[in-house]
């Protein structure tokens, strides 16, 4: 499968994406890949697109485990 997330960095200081599976308050977390958003690129005015999954591509993608079940978004 390969998702797309796109949005607008806006003033946040940072957003964090993780790829996940279990819950780390029932003591089964597992953390597949992460990207900060400042190591993504964006466009002037602050737009991007983040691609999960599929053929392995330069910039702004995020490789997902089998295994994965879903994205966290940090900020």
């Amino acid at each position: 499968s390969v998702y797309r997330v796109s949005g607008r960095r806006g003033s946040s200081f940072e957003l964090l994406f993780e790829v996940k599976q279990g819950f780390m308050q029932l003591g089964e977390p597992r953390n597949f890949a992460a990207r900060l958003a400042s190591e993504l690129s964006v466009d002037l005015d602050g737009r991007f697109e983040l691609w999960l999954g599929g053929a392995a591509r330069a910039g702004n993608w995020i490789p997902l485990d089998p295994d994965a079940r879903w994205l966290l978004v940090r900020c």
